[in-house]
């Protein structure tokens, strides 16, 4: 049941991302309004599904794959910074928020605060 849990909430992930276009870019070889969304955006999201189904190891692994994409993607820190408190590792999770923070997540400061005192 976790597992068909896991998978619907990826599959609506990477809709959502999809629909939404967010951070678009154009795409390779497209005229001018084809656009697709960036690798990152999507691991990032799946990264964020799986903690939100319980599975904070699966999403640290999706969201370094987000990071290797772009090592500018402030959610992705974000979001791994929330998977690796609930694992407790403390200094993992405020090296992440410090990271979201410099590249201008606007709740990173605030998350900073609350667990990395």
């Amino acid at each position: 049941m976790k597992n068909i849990l896991t998978l619907s909430l990826l599959a609506c992930a990477i809709m959502l991302s999809t629909a939404c276009q967010k951070k678009a870019v154009p795409a390779k070889g497209g005229n001018a309004s084809t656009t697709t969304v960036a690798p990152d955006v999507v691991l990032a999201e799946s990264g964020q599904a799986l903690i939100h189904a319980g599975d904070s190891k699966a999403a640290i692994l999706e969201l370094d794959k987000a990071i290797e994409e772009n090592p500018k993607n402030a959610d992705a820190y974000y979001w791994r910074a929330v998977a690796k408190c609930y694992l407790s590792d403390n200094a993992g999770c405020c090296a992440d928020y410090v990271q979201a923070e410099k590249l201008g997540h606007p709740s990173a400061k605030e998350m900073l605060e609350k667990n990395c005192k």
